[in-house]
C-alpha cells in the first residue's frame, strides 16, 4: 500500500491527496459505524450496569 501511494505521488500530488481524502473518510467512517453499532444494537444495560455499577469502589478501598 506504501508503494502504491509512493507511487501515485509521484505522479501527481493532487491525486495522491485525493487518495488519502478517501482513505481518511473511510477510516472515518468505519470507527463511526462502530460506535453507532456498539451504542444500539450491541447494548446490554444489564453488562452495562455491572461495568460501572462500583466506580468509586477502587479509590475508596470498597472493593466487592
Amino acid at each position: 500500500m506504501i508503494a502504491v501511494l509512493t507511487v501515485t505521488n509521484m505522479r501527481g500530488v493532487t491525486l495522491g491527496a485525493a487518495i488519502q481524502t478517501v482513505f481518511s473518510v473511510a477510516k472515518v467512517g468505519a470507527l463511526a459505524a462502530l460506535v453507532l453499532f456498539g451504542l444500539t444494537i450491541f447494548r446490554q444495560p444489564d453488562i452495562a450496569s455491572a461495568n460501572f455499577s462500583s466506580f468509586w469502589a477502587p479509590a475508596t478501598g470498597l472493593w466487592r
